[in-house]
């Protein structure tokens, strides 16, 4: 549950589904969630100098990006939804109307939408213009306690993305409360 929740702390609870990001202190978790909050904003400012206002759903449209509703979609998992996904091999987003539909009672309408093409939107820019995030946090990390290796830190995408829904939808809230509405619907 993210309610209340300042979105440091938010961006802390990500670390928990990689674990690999065990192996990370503290410190060294909120030194990555402060900077890949900033990235994020400093990406919504530059799209939004280079688009405007437009909506994610019209820039999708002008790069020619599709946007379609999944086909099937199981959704058992308690704990896990997932909301779209960006292919870079499709060129398509791919929406699950279902779970959006569920929380769109929650927020204004079409806010739900918003925010996750806003998401997937920094996902796309991400692999066609930026480069992947987690490629900027590299850590030494070691497995099973004691194998030494190098991970890209995949929480921090997550958090840059968050942070640049919030920043470019000009939200009041962190965008990462939808799957707080989505749970309690189910």
């Amino acid at each position: 549950m993210v309610r209340g929740k300042t979105d440091e702390e938010i961006g802390l609870m990500a670390f928990t589904q990689f674990a690999y990001c065990d192996a990370l202190d503290l410190a060294e978790k909120q030194r990555i969630v402060k900077e890949a909050i900033a990235l994020g904003c400093d990406r919504a400012a530059e799209i939004e100098q280079e688009y405007g206002l437009l909506e994610p759903k019209e820039i999708f449209h002008s790069v020619g990006i599709k946007i379609e509703d999944e086909k099937e979609r199981n959704d058992s998992q308690k704990n896990y939804v997932k909301f779209a996904e960006y292919h870079v091999k499709t060129g398509k987003v791919y929406l699950n109307r279902a779970a959006i539909k569920k929380i769109d009672q929650e927020l204004e309408p079409g806010q739900a939408e918003r925010i996750v093409l806003c998401h997937e939107l920094y996902h796309f820019f991400e692999a066609k213009r930026w480069g992947s995030t987690a490629g900027l946090f590299v850590r030494d990390v070691k497995l099973f306690g004691w194998i030494p290796t190098k991970r890209k830190i995949l929480p921090a995408a997550e958090i840059a993305a968050n942070s640049f829904t919030k920043q470019y939808l000009n939200l009041e809230f962190n965008p990462q409360i939808i799957e707080d509405y989505y749970f309690d619907k189910n």
